[in-house]
């Protein structure tokens, strides 16, 4: 069954919008450090974050300052990148995913799971009921590693494929899902 999530009523087409971060680059991980959790690293990497998520709504805003929107967004979907965010930053995603009113769906760096390095990326949902915003929160796993995930140790894991359903817009409801 899907996933089913309330989103404020739209009067546009489904827009998504992909973000490209620069770190972490491959030479960032190590088989000692498959999780970044090196101090250092781990405030270089969250500050790079916190800058790449200014940017977007930077970026966003402009866009609707040039369509000459009223809207608080001009995104439904930001996706990020495969091992792009540390787990500890989530709340960073969360921030993002309130100031736009959009789904996030993040590729987390390698996290344990259940004693395993998994690569998962996590699906983080404002779902807007009467009650208030709520979360939504999905994991999504990897099944075929690659050679250097392989090397690090990292684990297929892929118990599902999710299925999100969304409403709120015209054209919809849409059914989204997504892979790593």
């Amino acid at each position: 069954l899907p996933t089913v999530v309330n989103r404020p009523e739209r009067k546009e087409g489904f827009r998504i919008v992909t973000v490209q971060q620069l770190l972490p680059r491959s030479g960032d991980f190590s088989i000692s450090d498959a999780e970044l959790n090196n101090p250092v690293f781990r405030a270089k990497h969250e500050d790079h974050l916190r800058s790449v998520c200014r940017l977007t709504m930077k970026t966003l805003e402009a866009k609707l300052k040039v369509d000459d929107k009223a809207n608080k967004s001009s995104a439904d979907l930001i996706v990020f990148p495969e091992v792009s965010v540390h787990i500890d930053d989530q709340g960073i995603l969360k921030r993002l995913a309130d100031k736009t009113q959009a789904i996030i769906f993040a590729g987390l760096v390698f996290t344990d799971h259940n004693g395993k390095l998994v690569n998962i990326a996590r699906w983080f949902i404002p779902d807007y009921r009467e009650s208030g915003r709520q979360w939504v929160i999905r994991d999504q796993g990897k099944e075929h590693m690659t050679k250097p995930e392989e090397v690090m140790g990292i684990s297929s894991y892929r118990p599902c494929q999710h299925l999100i359903e969304v409403h709120g817009d015209p054209e919809g409801p849409f059914n989204i899902t997504g892979a790593i």
